[in-house]
């Protein structure tokens, strides 16, 4: 830029009104995907634990197993990164709406994604997923008690 260059100012409603925004969309994503993930793990634990096909195919080697585990920790892993960039970016949007002082930021404090709705989100993917991850490991052990042992 040259030196003749005018300064651009935003008006501070606009700015004000946007970040507010990205505040609530940061939120709104959070949950709808939260959930979304949510549900199709359920779906796969169901079928795991209720369909004899899949049991059959969990208990075919180790090595379908391991890929199973890996493919589990792999999704748990990106899953926890895109929910730790969600918490860090709702807490830059809410600090440069402090820094804007336009209105008490104790007005949208609640579209924050704090620390501990976070490590909900995580700790509930994780918590299925780990009882997914054991029970594809239990079922070799455990032929006699599941569908496996049917005709």
């Amino acid at each position: 830029m040259n030196a003749t260059s005018p300064t651009l100012q935003a008006d501070p409603g606009k700015v004000h009104e946007f970040l507010v925004g990205q505040l609530a969309e940061r939120k709104k994503e959070l949950v709808e995907a939260g959930f979304k993930h949510g549900a199709v793990i359920c779906l796969v634990l169901g079928w795991i634990v209720s369909s004899q096909q899949a049991q059959r195919f969990f208990a075919t080697s180790w090595w379908v197993q391991f890929l199973a585990t890996a493919g589990l920790v792999t999704y748990l892993v990106v899953y926890t990164c895109w929910v730790a960039a969600h918490y860090r970016h709702s807490r830059d949007i809410f600090k440069n709406l402090e820094a804007l002082d336009f209105m008490d930021s104790r007005l949208f404090a609640f579209l924050v994604i704090h620390r501990g709705f976070a490590l909900l989100f995580i700790l509930l993917h994780e918590t299925v997923c780990l009882v997914m991850i054991a029970f594809i490991w239990m079922i070799p052990h455990f032929r006699d008690h599941l569908f496996l042992s049917m005709p």
